[in-house]
Parts: structure tokens; C-alpha cells; sequence
């Protein structure tokens, strides 16, 4: 008797094991069944703005529905991920997010928990960042950066620029002052525009951009480019060195660009999510767009490693946060 409710028991589990699978299998087969929403927690023309509208026109077409792109940006980029947190967990709407989605959890309290409410579809790619300063400023590389530094900290102190308080630039310089023991005067700005505009004229001495921003500024002799902040090299910079490359592994750091979903969203439709997309960045078009664009291009991992990767830098940042006793503006 007991044997054979046993058996029963078994044949039950292996029934309903086998109609989870098909259940989550029709899930995925029928996914989707209208437009999918793309919020971006960034302004128009942003990073994250260039590389959704390039992407979004390619997924419409392979998933069979519509890619709508929305913008919402504000507050440090957190009103975005904010909408996809506590949107629908169905597929329907998620995120193009840059590396607010490491850094938001620990300058803001928000009533959501980034690193538990949303999960990393894919890695698209990281924004290549570079040191660099006014052409006017006499040094040539990190090591004459450092030295001059240092022999103007009880003079005139050199400064650097940021888009703001906490935003990849301010937190990649911090980490590269940190990791170098000099003295630099933070100088914060609203906007790219403005910090730009500040380091061309010499009204800053130094900073971290996106080296698409930089790229025209140093044709024209205005700025020059100095080191490589991000882990790799760039076709577009072959004989720049990364920082890691310098001796300053601690102050390397990726502006990553990501694909969320909120946490729940069925894993059938984020494997299949993450498919598409990877599908899409090995396509040569695509990859020449970006690479001609500054971007080092997602290496298509799968979306429990992307999730991993986005976890282990959110608390890499927290640290650097913790330790500078960051605040927002």
C-alpha cells in the first residue's frame, strides 16, 4: 500500500513537471503578442538613447512586435528603473539602462531594491571612458598627471570635471584619484554640455568622457586623450593604454550598458529575450556602428552571468560610494 502511494506520488510530480515545461514552453513560443515597451532611464541622445534606437528597429523585426522606446529620465536616472520595477513581471516592458543601475542603490533611498527587483537581461555594451585633459595642461601621460598633481597641491590645485555628483565620470575620477593619493578639486556640472564646454576652454584642467565625446576636441588639438579608463582597448585609440595596463587596476571602470526585466519576468521570456539581443549584436552592421561609436560590444553572455556581473559592480560602487561619503545633489 504504501508503495504504491508512492508510486503515485511520483507519477504525480513527473505529470506536473512535465506540464510546468510545457506550460512554461508555450510561454515562450507565444511571447510576445503586442509591443514591448523599452524604458530608458536617460535623456535623448544619451548613450543609452543611441544604442536603443539602433537595436530596437532589428529586435521589432525578429520578435514580430513593435519596440516603443520611452524616456524617463531624472533623478540620478532612478524614475526609469523606478517604472520598470514596478512594472507588469510579463515581458512587456523593460529597460535600456547605463551605469545608473550600478551606482543609483547606493546614492538614493528608493522605495524599490535594485539589485532584488530587477534582473539583468544582457550586457549590450560598455561606453568606452577615457582620461583626458586640456591640451594647454604640460603632461603628455597618467605619470606626468600625477607628478604635476602632486607639485601643485600647496599652489594652484588642479581640477576635474563631471557631469554631477555621483554620475560615471565624478565616480571613475574619485577612483582614479584615489588609486593615485593626489589632490584634485571636484568640480561638478548639469550636463554633459556644460563639463565639455568647461574642459575645452581651460576653465578645468581634467576629466572622464565617453571617447565619442572627446574624439572631435582632440582632432582639433583642443583636448588630449591620456589613458583608457574602461577594462579594454579601442580600434579607435590603438596606441591609448587602459589604466589597468598603467599599474592602476582600482581605478578602471565600465559604463555598461544593460537590458533589465523586473525580477519574476518568467525565465522562458528572459532566455529568449537575451537570444534575440545577442543575435543582434553579432550582426556586422550592428557591430560596426558601435565599434565606429565608442562602444566595446557585449560579449552575448547569458542572462544569469550578465546578472552576476551587474551584481558584482553594484558593490564595487557601493564601496567607492561608502568610502568618498557620496551624497546626491
Amino acid at each position: 500500500m504504501k508503495s504504491a502511494l508512492k508510486n503515485l506520488c511520483l507519477l504525480t510530480f513527473i505529470v506536473l513537471l512535465i506540464e510546468g515545461f510545457n506550460y512554461r514552453a508555450a510561454i515562450a513560443q507565444s511571447y510576445p503578442t503586442k509591443p514591448i515597451i523599452v524604458v530608458l532611464n536617460s535623456a535623448p541622445g544619451s548613450s543609452a538613447d543611441v544604442v536603443a534606437r539602433l537595436l530596437s528597429p532589428i529586435l521589432a523585426k525578429s520578435l514580430g512586435q513593435p519596440v516603443v522606446l520611452e524616456n524617463h529620465s531624472g533623478s540620478g536616472g532612478s524614475l526609469g528603473l523606478s517604472k520598470v520595477a514596478r512594472s507588469a513581471k510579463d515581458g512587456y516592458t523593460l529597460g535600456l539602462t547605463g551605469p545608473q543601475l550600478v551606482i543609483v542603490p547606493s546614492l538614493y533611498k528608493l522605495p524599490y531594491d535594485v539589485v532584488k527587483d530587477l534582473t539583468t537581461i544582457s550586457i549590450v555594451a560598455d561606453t568606452i571612458l577615457v582620461l583626458v585633459v586640456n591640451a594647454d595642461l604640460p603632461v603628455r601621460n597618467v605619470d606626468e598627471l600625477v607628478t604635476v598633481a602632486k607639485a601643485r597641491e600647496n599652489s594652484k590645485t588642479l581640477t576635474f570635471g563631471s557631469q554631477g555628483i555621483g554620475t560615471v565620470n565624478h565616480l571613475s575620477f574619485e577612483m582614479f584619484r584615489s588609486a593615485t593619493n593626489i589632490n584634485v578639486l571636484h568640480v561638478p556640472y548639469k550636463g554633459s554640455d556644460g563639463f565639455t564646454t568647461a574642459l575645452v576652454s581651460g576653465e578645468i584642467d581634467s576629466g572622464v568622457l565617453a571617447v565619442s565625446q572627446v574624439l572631435p576636441w582632440v582632432k582639433s588639438g583642443k583636448l588630449r586623450i591620456l589613458s583608457i579608463v574602461s577594462s579594454e582597448r579601442t580600434k579607435l585609440l590603438p596606441d591609448t593604454p587602459t589604466m589597468a595596463e598603467l599599474g592602476y587596476k582600482d581605478a578602471q571602470l565600465n559604463a555598461s550598458l544593460s537590458f533589465i526585466a523586473p525580477t519574476g519576468t518568467p525565465r522562458e521570456i528572459i532566455d529568449r529575450l537575451n537570444h534575440e539581443i545577442s543575435n543582434t549584436l553579432k550582426m556586422s552592421e550592428v557591430q560596426s556602428v558601435l565599434n565606429a561609436s565608442g562602444f566595446i560590444i557585449g560579449d552575448g553572455s547569458n542572462s544569469a552571468a550578465a546578472d552576476m556581473k551587474v551584481k558584482q559592480d553594484t558593490k564595487r560602487i557601493a564601496n567607492v560610494i561608502s568610502r568618498l561619503k557620496l551624497k546626491p545633489e
